[in-house]
């Protein structure tokens, strides 16, 4: 699963402690930026190979 977020402590916190890790970043298209604040997203992925229901 993957995921894009801001670089805030609280939301980062969130989703490693749901089994997310951080791979990147992606730096804000012109339209995004009234809507984020900084100037990049983090990129999180969780493997769910092995996730059951």
């Amino acid at each position: 699963m993957f995921l894009e977020c801001e670089d805030k402590a609280k939301l980062k916190e969130f989703y490693e402690s749901n089994g997310f890790v951080c791979f990147g970043k992606r730096n804000l298209e012109k339209d995004e930026r009234d809507k984020n604040e900084g100037q990049y997203l983090l990129q999180m992925l969780r493997d769910l190979s092995n996730y059951e229901i």
